[in-house]
């Protein structure tokens, strides 16, 4: 029986939860079996044939659009780019470069939290990035098999930083888009680009709300709720992967469908990093996902920069620096309450 890590083995177990390939029942009692023993959840499933490794991995491709790849260790004895991508990186990031051209680098993953790891190929690399998923087994084997002794990459910042507890970062570049496109994930392209349109236009929220007969995406310009009309189908027929894949990067429970969470995701954009609080509310339809978003760039705003008439701008320096007494700065949700008192 191979060996998973907790984290990974949490993953996985709530992404079988999640998706119905195995039952609460099975879980509970697979636990209540492993006790103590220090045992994995997801290796006892498989031992026990409760679920087999192809099945799991299948499922996974399928979700997120990726092909399916049969790896042996042997495979990876002349891995490409390993003075980019060591073997220290690949042990934390569970993503092994396969193959490689002028253009692009192919990497073999084996669980969803391995998603985030994907783009960090990206900027490591400077090419764009196929994926590819395996079976669990030859993958922990070639996993094992890396020296500890390996000393990690320099990472660019902007690019990884997914060992913070409670915030996962995705690195994404928009000239590589098009390429991502063709061989990578939709429903991962389609997040980011979501995500990455919303800030460009100055979006303060973006809304993913599911219905009966569809699905629906808003964000909040000007304090105004807006519908984008783009890819909406593609929305409505993947609403339950999309809305996984946040919960996947604002490190929040994918098998929890039932009860509402709260999360959060630090964004690299090509100069800065955009904090993102996620909400998720459960509904009768599916989960509805709210995301703020938090641009540290609004906080660079001076007095004089909020438009402001004259005759008001010193009534509030007045109020502000006056010795005793309050401020008080209310209004709609977007209507710049925040940008106001990082500028004060």
């Amino acid at each position: 029986m191979f060996a998973l890590s907790q984290e990974v083995d949490k993953t996985l177990s709530e992404f079988l939860k999640g998706n119905s390939l195995i039952s609460a029942q099975q879980l509970d009692n697979v636990k209540k079996s492993i006790n103590g023993s220090g045992a994995g959840i997801v290796p006892t499933l498989i031992d026990q044939k409760i679920i087999s490794e192809e099945v799991i991995a299948d499922k996974f491709a399928a979700m997120y659009g990726l092909k399916r790849v049969k790896i042996e260790p042997e495979m990876f004895k002349n891995r490409p780019l390993q003075d980019k991508v060591t073997d220290a990186y690949i042990k934390k990031n569970r993503v092994i470069p396969f193959r490689t051209s002028e253009n692009s680098v192919t990497v073999v993953i084996a669980d969803p939290g391995a998603l985030n790891s994907v783009s960090g190929i990206k900027l490591l690399t400077g090419k764009s990035v196929e994926t590819l998923v395996s079976t669990i087994s030859p993958f922990e084997e070639y996993i094992k098999s890396l020296s500890s002794s390996d000393k990690p990459a320099v990472k660019n910042d902007a690019a990884v930083k997914i060992s913070k507890p409670g915030v996962q970062e995705v690195a994404v570049r928009r000239s590589d888009r098009a390429s991502d496109h063709e061989s990578g994930s939709d429903i991962i392209n389609y997040v980011d680009f979501v995500i990455e349109k919303s800030i460009m236009v100055g979006a303060s929220d973006i809304h993913f709300e599911a219905f009966r007969h569809g699905a629906r995406l808003r964000i909040r310009r000007d304090g105004v709720l807006q519908e984008l009309d783009e890819k909406k189908d593609f929305l409505a027929h993947n609403y339950s992967a999309i809305t996984t894949r946040i919960k996947i990067m604002a490190n929040l429970n994918i098998s929890e469908r039932r009860l509402p969470q709260d999360g959060a995701i630090a964004y690299p954009m090509e100069k800065k990093t955009v904090d993102l609080r996620v909400s998720i509310l459960p509904t009768a339809y599916g989960e509805r996902v709210v995301m703020r978003i938090l641009d540290p760039e609004s906080a660079n705003m001076t007095l004089d920069q909020l438009g402001l008439p004259e005759e008001t701008l010193k009534k509030l320096r007045k109020a502000v620096h006056a010795p005793q007494g309050m401020v008080l700065v209310t209004g709609p949700t977007g209507s710049g309450k925040s940008t106001t008192l990082y500028a004060v």
